[in-house]
């Protein structure tokens, strides 16, 4: 499906800011197991040392975005209006979605550690390692804060689109 304006607008954004991205990210539903799938607006990873050399001129990042010297994911929703996860895709643990994309990453493999990953993502919003050098985070792109999410889960990412 074709990328509509806030989310292409989101995709060049997180670009510019040194993540490499995958549009409308599909987790295939395993229905011999679990109901599962849903699609990600945005998939996204930036590693620490990302940089757009041009002599000319100097690519800022955005502070608010990036974590400087880790390797960072995003599993991004974006919305036109306000900033929201979707609950019943990315908020309900039962339907292994964050895992999914955990696995489709690839920097773990232990069933263990990706539930406890995921574990930590449906409950705040994001997962740090231990020394700081991964991290994985839910993003919501939109027109406005939502200061509901900001209480529900305290880590997840939210940019208000200009």
């Amino acid at each position: 499906m074709p990328m509509n304006r806030c989310e292409l607008l989101s995709n060049w954004y997180l670009r510019f800011n040194g993540y490499f991205t995958t549009p409308n990210f599909t987790v295939h539903p395993d229905y011999r197991k679990q109901p599962g799938g849903t699609d990600a607006d945005i998939l996204a990873v930036r590693f620490p040392y990302s940089e757009e050399y041009q002599e000319q001129f100097n690519f800022d990042r955005d502070p608010a975005l990036v974590i400087i010297n880790s390797v960072d994911f995003l599993i991004c929703e974006v919305k036109s209006s306000l900033c929201d996860l979707n609950k019943m895709s990315w908020g309900n643990p039962s339907r292994k979605n964050v895992e999914y994309a955990i696995r489709w990453l690839g920097f773990e493999q232990q069933e263990k550690v990706i539930n406890c990953i995921a574990d930590d993502i449906y409950k705040t919003g994001a997962w740090y390692s231990s020394d700081n050098q991964k991290v994985v985070r839910f993003a919501c792109i939109g027109e406005k804060i939502n200061d509901t999410l900001l209480i529900e889960k305290p880590n997840l990412l939210q940019i208000k689109l200009i």
